[in-house]
Order: C-alpha cells, then structure tokens, then sequence
C-alpha cells in the first residue's frame, strides 16, 4: 500500500471519531457556537506549532484564504445538518462529496477514471441512495438538511481539491497554520456581524468541543501530507476517506442508540464494498 493511501486511511479513523465527538459537543451547545468555539480552539493549538517559514506566494495565499473560506461555510451548513440529523445518516450522506471530488478531479487535475473505479463509484451510489430511502416521520424538514449537507459537500470537495494544488506548492505546516489563521479571522468577522452571543461558560465546559479539536488538527495534518506525496490522486482520496463511516454508522449509532442502524450498516457495507473495489483493483 502506497504511504499517501495509508494516511488516508489513518485520516478516515480520526475523521470518523471526530464526527462521534462534534455530536455530543451539539447536545450541549448551538452548532454555531460549537464551530466557532471549535476553529478557536484549534487555531490556539497550531500556534504550538507555528512554522519557521510562513512566507508563501500570493497566488497560494489567495487559494488558501478561498479555501477558508468556503469551508467555513460548508461547515456552517454541515453543523446545521449534524444537529438536525441523525449521526449514522450523517456519516453516509457526507459521501457524497465522493462524487464531487472525484467529477473535480477529472476535469482539473485531469485524473483518468478506471473501469474499477467507475464500477465502485456506482456501487457507493446506490449505497447512498438506499440510506435515503429509509422511513422518516417529517420528510421534509429531513430533506432541508440533507440538502444543507450536500451543499455542504459540493463546497469541502472543493476545499479538497484546493489542498492537492495547494499541498504541492506550499510547506505542509505553513499550508496548515494560515488556512487555521483564515479560518480564525473569517468565524469572529462573521460572529460580529451576526452580532452572535456565545455563551463561553457553557463552551469551556463543553469537553467535547476540546476533544473534537485536537482530533481535527491532527486529522487536517495528516491529510495535507497526504495530499502533498507526489502522485497522490484527490478521487482515491476521496473514497478513503469513507471509511470513517464505519466508525460514525456503527459506533456513533450505537452510542446515540438510533433507529434502523442495521439497513444504514447494510447500506454502508454497499458503500465500503465499492471503496475495495477501486482501491484493489
């Protein structure tokens, strides 16, 4: 196995108990303060780590500050979605940006689509379809957020195909240490304009949010690394990256005891047996 796969893969672990811990820090405290406690939090941690040189291009700059950005308002969506939605759906849904990495890669970095890798992209579809197929009492406020996340979806895809471009250009920790400045910047801007109130006694108290921020850290690093290995491909990236929903599916659905946990694993084994296929074959 290649090193940029196994990253992926050590990615997908973290990604997958990060998104048990966004959860429960959402029972405590709104998805809004959730994020932008979040962000803060995980800027303060990389200034442990800020790189000797944090000089880059301006054209990198630009793409790193976009990248902040839209990921910050996919996030604003996916939090949204995540408070609304059960975590094991979550999990499946947010697959979909599979779709759209892949679609970007091909037409930005022109990567070429093998016949495997088309049949496993299918097979992962259907996988995402029957998830939501299944019963729910109030359709439509369920589809209002499933749509808030595949918007959400379309904007990160996005983000991870600025981190290929980006990761081959720029040093891994400087890449890191902006797009967190950004970010930071971007969240209280945003906070003093919606002149948002945040009740940090609750936050502080909110282990959770601490927890979810170290995991993410660590996370982004080891898949900017990832992205960064020559010939590294963003759609297999992309697909790695799924594997976490064995961990938000099974494990988070257990943990939050939710409903039809045994069709969303059948609908994840579908989508996992489609991974295999385009990453063994």
């Amino acid at each position: 196995m290649k090193d940029w796969m196994l990253l992926t893969i050590i990615f997908a672990i973290i990604n997958g108990v990060y998104y048990i811990f966004e959860k429960e820090a959402l029972k405590k405290d709104s998805h809004i303060e959730v994020l932008i406690f979040s962000i803060t939090l995980s800027f303060i941690i990389i200034l442990f780590d800020i790189p000797i040189n944090i000089n880059i291009k301006p054209i990198s700059m630009s793409l790193i500050a976009f990248k902040s950005l839209i990921m910050f308002i996919g996030w604003i969506l996916s939090f949204k979605a995540m408070s609304h939605m059960s975590v094991s759906k979550y999990g499946v849904i947010n697959m979909s940006r599979i779709l759209f990495t892949t679609i970007l890669g091909i037409i930005v970095l022109h990567e070429v689509i093998t016949i495997s890798e088309f049949i496993g992209m299918i097979i992962i579809v259907i996988g995402l379809l029957l998830v939501n197929m299944s019963k729910n009492k109030n359709k439509t406020k369920s589809k209002k957020y499933i749509i808030y996340l595949l918007i959400a979806s379309i904007f990160m895809s996005i983000g991870g195909l600025l981190d290929k471009i980006i990761c081959s250009n720029v040093e891994i920790s400087s890449f890191q240490f902006w797009f967190l400045l950004y970010l930071f910047i971007i969240s209280w801007i945003y906070v003093l304009f919606k002149k948002i109130r945040l009740d940090f006694k609750s936050l502080t108290k909110n282990y959770w949010i601490y927890l979810y921020s170290i995991f993410y850290v660590i996370g982004d690093r080891i898949i900017f690394t990832a992205n960064g290995i020559e010939g590294s491909e963003i759609s297999v990236i992309s697909l790695l990256k799924q594997l976490s929903v064995v961990i938000t599916v099974l494990v988070g659905g257990k943990i939050f005891k939710e409903n039809n946990l045994k069709k969303k694993f059948v609908c994840s084994m579908i989508i996992l047996a489609g991974i295999i296929i385009v990453t063994l074959y």
